[in-house]
């Protein structure tokens, strides 16, 4: 996946990634660049992905102007609606991201050192025996400073 936009390139990545994720069907997504945000998202809401965040690290458009300026923050939009939840780096990059529109403030998350997330996706009823496994995720992300849990770290 290449950072600039290259259509072709960029349907043909859209495609593996949805091939990948209907063979690995996994409970939860965590995509952390513009683009993949967009393609990986996409792949991931087409795939009925239960849990899917979105991890914003700074915002793109902010360094453009005009046109490109207003395509990259619909495709930033898009991205962002893609995820149940963007994971913000900083309160920054949140209040950056309401006050442009791309999410709303009960879905953008601050993650940082000794913050503890959690979240439960609740399927609907209908999607319940489809996804009974994977109904539900709740994500708790301890610090990941020095002390890592055993849990959160591999080991």
């Amino acid at each position: 996946m290449e950072r600039e936009i290259v259509p072709m390139r960029d349907i043909r990545c859209a495609w593996q990634l949805l091939r990948i994720l209907r063979k690995l069907r996994p409970s939860i997504t965590n995509v952390g660049t513009p683009k993949a945000g967009l393609l990986g998202g996409f792949a991931a809401w087409l795939t009925r992905v239960p849990c899917r965040f979105y991890t914003l690290h700074g915002l793109r458009f902010e360094t453009t102007a005009g046109l490109r300026r207003k395509v990259l923050i619909f495709l930033e939009r898009l991205a962002c609606s893609f995820a149940h939840r963007v994971v913000c780096v900083s309160h920054s990059v949140r209040d950056k991201a309401i006050a442009n529109g791309l999410v709303t403030p009960e879905r953008a998350l601050i993650f940082g050192p000794e913050v503890v997330m959690a979240w439960t996706s609740r399927v609907s009823r209908r999607r319940h025996n489809e996804y009974s496994a994977r109904s539900s995720c709740e994500i708790n992300l301890r610090s990941l400073s020095a002390h890592r849990s055993p849990s959160l770290s591999g080991d």
